[in-house]
């Protein structure tokens, strides 16, 4: 909320946008047109006099009737009456005056005054050098726009040039607001809004080298050379002119690719910028952010931001995030560590480590394989730099712990469902408790969503819903979306949905009715065509954390492009959010309610066709992407997928590895949830495609948790075999020798039980190896020794290399094949 907004009983009159009058309780509208007009030219020419001849002539257009002076004075009386009284000096709104009617208005009443006080205010701010007070200045003077000026009013003469006039101060304000945050290097979120504004003025020259700037910032060489292309035809076509000389000579500066284009900060430490984007029309939870700033003055802290969920605690820590991301230069890194996602899929903080360090310029293949390496380079990083670190979802202290930086110079943000009262009593975390909305605000953001015409036609109707949303921001914003997506239902009727007995959702257990939301989420739910709901029901069925478009139409057994007009309206409807092109994500309460729906629609035999598919394209397209990065690895399928299925295909190593890097945590979740739904073939054949992407990133611990889930619930003794078998590669490799023995010792009985020779001839080898990496020669050679017998007797080709390496265990010993740079030798 802006400064305009402190005094919400203060009446506060709108020109920018819808004609209105704001008080204390709440907008009103002046419904006469030609009051509107007359209020419209008052508000105009505040401060001054507005003579009656100039009224009459805006009223009637230039053609006035022979009654005008009369008719104007009763309307000016009509509207006097129904104007609020001024607070301060007491007396009349609207007053004569010999030089015609005046308008009392006190600072911050008028948005158009406060408007040009802000723009002001910014443009003073640019010239000091403060750009970050410049930007916050033209934000928040923008912000005050709600459409074009007047747009309600029937405009005569005066008021037509008035209004263009501010239309183009609207528009110069918002060209200073885009060099602000270019020059502040947020080139990247200033891309998407300078397009459309290209599109809406083709003519304007400084929009057109904004966007080429804004591409060349981005890497975007080509776009910004094409976007001076066209802007060269359109000023042709339109005006039969060349640009102007700055834009000319901008092209020019990118044609011989000029540093100075770039920001100074270029060649500065790589900084992240990982803040998700703001929340549009962000709204109230002033005591939150006021005691936010309060609780930075004190020097940077870690906060923790708690309450129940769907409260808004990760709404308002990017808002407030994004509010004071200036005063940390040196990046914002952000993580969702899904304490409580419904999937259960909870990130170890070691993964979460590694993407902080990739986002903080860290080369991938230098990250370190141990977890204090890694807590000891991340620290060090950090030492002594201003960076916001914003961590949400957190389930408790100790996964926190590991990701608080060292430096007091650093911020922590945390969100999370628990207190963490034990972070507040050993590392000093500042507490900070997001309640439910009071209701004037859950007023205000229920009326921004409806819009301000449709909330004051059903003022009751409004209340009623607040009433039965408990005041809870998630159940308001889902329930607007039914209204707005239902304009023909009156705000009484989707008021009486919200109370219809439905039962409740058991996911939060606390017993707080500001969480018993399945009523709001149903009559969304029943609003969607027929393949959308069942959509949503079946994305109830994924272990999470999120899913592409691929994998649900996997899971819904349609092709790709059907699936893709049902996620859009998914998203459209806030069922199911999209923070990534192509990749879906939703809401932990969501989820919760779609997998109840699957239960209450489906019966065990339907929902487990649903997983079978969903396991099979995860294994199809896993053991294809291994295949990629492995050619002569031998396959792990033995059947097709479920017909409906369409495993994804890779051209080569890099899109394979792109697409485990993506869908690694999604797999992990395969793993567990194969295992515990009756799908063991699948939980282990996943968690071995895995290992091809995890042998070369070493990002072993999480890989080793899924092998053992796996391995708990295999009976074949061939799969169990592998697994022993792969588990003792990784432990191997990570240093753990003793456990790798014992791996190994399991798979070589297990493959004996099987009969299977030559791979007990393998097992043995890799015993003997971790035998030898322990220092143990005796025993080592007597593995090999075994090993040597089986494929001798087979007439193996692997027995020579065998035998001379056993001629060797008394010398210096290099296994065949070992690349010196490697630590251990491979299993």
């Amino acid at each position: 909320m802006t400064a305009w907004d402190e005094a919400a009983d203060v009446p506060r009159f709108r020109l920018l946008g819808p004609l209105e009058i704001v008080s204390g309780g709440g907008p009103a509208r002046i419904t006469a047109h030609k009051q509107r007009t007359i209020l419209a030219m008052l508000l105009a020419h505040a401060g001054d006099a507005v003579s009656l001849p100039l009224l009459v002539d805006e009223v009637w257009d230039g053609r006035p009737p022979p009654s005008a002076v009369s008719n104007l004075r009763t309307y000016v009386m009509q509207l006097r009456r129904s104007l609020p009284a001024p607070a301060d000096p007491p007396g009349d709104r609207l007053v004569t005056s010999p030089s015609g009617y005046l308008l009392r208005l006190a600072p911050g009443e008028l948005d158009l005054r406060r408007f040009q006080a802000l723009v002001g205010t910014a443009r003073q701010a640019r010239s000091a050098g403060d750009l970050g007070g410049a930007e916050r200045a033209y934000a928040d003077a923008l912000a005050l726009w709600r459409g074009d000026a007047a747009e309600d009013v029937r405009l005569g003469p005066t008021l037509r040039s008035v209004v263009a006039h501010l239309d183009e101060q609207r528009l110069t304000a918002v060209e200073d607001h885009v060099e602000v945050l270019l020059a502040l290097g947020r080139h990247a979120e200033v891309v998407e809004r300078l397009r459309l504004l290209a599109v809406r003025h083709p003519l304007r020259e400084r929009v057109h080298g904004g966007l080429m700037l804004a591409l060349y910032r981005c890497g975007d060489t080509a776009g910004a050379l094409e976007t001076y292309g066209h802007a060269r035809r359109l000023l042709a076509d339109e005006l039969g002119m060349d640009p102007g000389p700055e834009l000319r000579r901008l092209h020019e500066a990118m044609l011989r690719r000029d540093r100075d284009l770039l920001l100074p900060a270029a060649g500065r430490e790589p900084t992240a910028h990982q803040l998700p984007l703001d929340t549009h029309g962000f709204t109230g939870r002033d005591r939150e952010l006021a005691g936010l700033d309060a609780l930075l003055g004190d020097g940077p802290p870690v906060i923790v931001l708690s309450g129940t969920a769907g409260v808004g605690k990760t709404a308002l820590a990017v808002h407030w995030a994004h509010l004071v991301r200036d005063r940390f230069p040196d990046g914002q890194l952000h993580a969702n560590l899904r304490g409580f996602d419904a999937g259960g899929s909870v990130p170890p903080p070691s993964e979460t480590l590694r993407a902080f360090l990739e986002a903080l310029g860290v080369p991938s293949d230098r990250v370190p394989a141990a977890f204090e390496a890694r807590l000891g380079l991340y620290r060090g990083l950090l030492a002594d730099r201003r960076v916001l670190v914003l961590l949400d979802n957190a389930r408790d202290a100790d996964q926190v712990r590991p990701l608080l930086p060292g430096s007091p110079t650093c911020l922590v943000l945390l969100t999370s469902r628990n207190r963490l009262t034990g972070l507040v009593a050993a590392e000093g975390a500042r507490p900070l408790t997001v309640d439910l909305l009071p209701t004037p605000q859950a007023r205000e953001l229920l009326t921004r969503r409806l819009g301000p015409d449709r909330a004051a036609a059903e003022p009751e109707a409004v209340e009623e819903i607040i009433a039965r949303c408990a005041r809870l921001p998630l159940a308001l914003v889902v329930a607007a979306a039914r209204a707005v997506t239902e304009p023909g239902l009156p705000l009484a009727g989707v008021a009486a949905e919200l109370g219809e007995p439905l039962g409740c959702l058991d996911a939060l257990g606390t017993g707080d009715p500001a969480t018993d939301v399945r009523t709001v989420f149903s009559s969304s739910y029943r609003a969607l065509g027929a393949e959308s709901a069942r959509l949503f029901r079946t994305l109830g069925l994924h272990p999470g954390p999120e899913i592409s478009v691929a994998a649900a139409a996997g899971m819904a057994g349609l092709p790709v492009r059907r699936v893709r007009p049902l996620l859009a309206e998914l998203t459209w409807s806030h069922l199911l959010t999209e923070p990534r092109a192509g990749r879906y994500v939703l809401h932990d309460l969501l989820w919760a309610y779609a997998g109840e729906l699957a239960h209450a629609h489906a019966d065990d035999a339907e929902r487990r066709a649903v997983a079978h598919r969903m396991l099979d394209h995860y294994l199809h397209s896993a053991d294809a992407a291994a295949s990629a990065l492995e050619p002569r690895r031998a396959s792990i399928t033995t059947t097709p997928p479920r017909p409906g299925v369409r495993p994804e295909t890779f051209a080569g190593e890099r899109e394979a590895m792109e697409w485990f890097a993506a869908e690694q945590a999604v797999l992990l979740a395969c793993v567990g949830h194969a295992a515990a739904h009756g799908f063991p073939r699948h939980s282990w054949r996943i968690a071995s495609a895995l290992t091809a992407f995890h042998d070369r990133q070493g990002r072993w611990p999480d890989l080793v948790a899924a092998l053992y889930t796996a391995e708990r619930v295999v009976n074949d003794l061939p799969a169990r075999a592998h697994l022993h078998r792969l588990l003792g590669h990784i432990h191997h490799s990570l240093g753990d020798l003793q456990r790798s023995v014992t791996c190994y010792r399991h798979s070589l009985d297990l493959f004996r039980r099987d009969g299977d020779r030559f791979q007990e001839a393998g097992a043995l080898v890799r015993l003997g190896e971790s035998h030898y990496a322990v220092g143990d020669r005796y025993l080592a050679r007597g593995a090999w020794q075994q090993a040597l017998r089986i494929l001798e007797r087979h007439g193996h080709p692997g027995a020579g290399p065998l035998r001379a390496r056993l001629r060797a265990v008394h010398g210096t010993y290099e296994p065949v094949g070992t690349p010196a740079s490697r630590r251990f030798p491979p299993c």
